[in-house]
């Protein structure tokens, strides 16, 4: 068996400023390096502000103009915490 470690994970949040608490989503995607993480973040981010602009064009709704996004790549730990409470000395 081979196993793979992907150290990178791409959080990518899209929320409405008029609501955020409701419109708020976030997504979440493994990267095997931070620069393969950052390249995705940014094209998604590009994707995403192309189709809002297009949609604005399209039903000049003021709602979209609220729209935001943001992504972040964050290092994840190599090694895993187990937790036994039934076996530890403490």
């Amino acid at each position: 068996m081979i196993e793979v470690f992907a150290p990178y994970l791409l959080i990518f949040l899209v929320w409405n400023d008029l609501d955020a608490e409701e419109t708020m989503s976030v997504s979440q995607d493994l990267f095997i390096s931070e620069q393969v993480c950052m390249a995705a973040g940014t094209e998604r981010l590009e994707m995403i502000e192309a189709n809002r602009q297009l949609r604005l064009e399209k039903f000049k709704a003021e709602q979209i103009k609220t729209e935001a996004a943001k992504f972040f790549c964050v290092r994840q730990p190599r090694d895993i915490q187990k937790y036994s409470p039934l076996l530890d000395d403490n």
